[in-house]
């Protein structure tokens, strides 16, 4: 079991937390093949998160393989052009969250706590702030 966090190019129109689900699973549900691994496959502004996001984490999956293998902080990516879902270890939950929602904050895309029981989506609002915008419980 790993502790799971995921962030999301914010370039479509969402008003609840249904239609966030919906749209993520769309994203990651494709009848298409994907090179999961492969990140040239995301958008622009998710791989420059990435690149910064793997300074801290580094990946545990090709092709920025790092060969630390006992490194609690490898972290295994899977991308898809507008979302990355990330696995890392329970010892690192802490500072994964205070990381990867530094980082979405810094690149202005969106945030979705998926190992919470509350499963927050965070997206950037206007003039540089960062606001929750859905709850699970949300209607």
């Amino acid at each position: 079991m790993s502790y799971d966090l995921v962030v999301f190019d914010t370039t479509f129109p969402l008003s609840t937390y249904d239609d966030f689900i919906l749209w993520y699973e769309n994203q990651t549900i494709s009848t298409v093949i994907e090179d999961y691994e492969n990140p040239a496959n995301l958008s622009d502004i998710l791989y420059a998160w990435y690149t910064d996001m793997i300074k801290q984490f580094p990946p545990l999956n090709p092709p920025d393989f790092s060969r630390e293998i006992d490194d609690s902080k490898l972290s295994e990516y899977i991308f898809h052009k507008q979302v990355v879902y990330v696995e890392f270890a329970w010892s690192q939950a802490e500072f994964a969250y205070k990381t990867v929602f530094k980082l979405a904050k810094k690149h202005k895309i969106g945030f979705y706590d998926l190992s919470s029981s509350k499963g927050d989506v965070w997206l950037p609002a206007k003039f540089g702030r960062y606001k929750r915008s859905f709850r699970i419980n949300d209607s």
